[in-house]
């Protein structure tokens, strides 16, 4: 064999192990794509079914805001206390079973503090109707919802970012 026909038969080899090793590399980066979409899809999923579970608990602390509660004193404002004490204890369940199922345990533990702030919120709240000091309780009660709601951010983020 001369020198021109074994330095094509070498340059085949190379050039045919060359296309292998790169469809190799495709098939490899293909099943890495797949992969992470489909991480990425089940993390789209934990952070919609997280906002299924938090948004109505949410929306429970905003109908008994301590402010609108103060101003509207009566038996309308102690119907949208027990109403939401009712909702909560409805809410929390969910609350707890996404929490155990997500991958996170800053989430379960978030999600603990957030049920122990939304509970203490509806508490103070509820404690308007009951005491003369309308004032400081509202502060109180104010202070507990924004607590809530401040936790029930770090909770959205940890979500998110986990």
């Amino acid at each position: 064999m001369d020198a021109v026909a074994l330095a094509s038969v070498i340059t085949s080899g190379v050039i045919g192990a060359a296309g292998i090793g790169l469809a190799a590399w495709n098939a490899q980066k293909e099943r890495d794509t797949r992969r992470e979409d489909r991480d990425a899809d089940a993390r789209a999923e934990l952070v919609r079914r997280g906002a299924e579970v938090i948004g109505p608990i949410l929306t429970v602390l905003s109908t008994i805001e301590p402010d609108r509660i103060a101003l509207n004193a009566g038996p309308s404002s102690s119907k949208r206390i027990d109403d939401a004490q009712y909702r909560f204890g409805e809410l929390r369940e969910p609350l707890a079973a996404f929490a155990l199922s997500h991958p996170s345990p800053l989430v379960l533990d978030l999600a603990g503090q957030f049920d122990a702030a939304v509970d203490s919120a509806i508490t103070q709240t509820g404690l308007l109707r009951d005491t003369d000091n309308g004032k400081k309780q509202r502060d109180v009660a104010r202070k507990e919802h924004d607590k809530a709601r401040q936790i029930a951010g770090l909770l959205h983020r940890a979500m998110r970012e986990w």
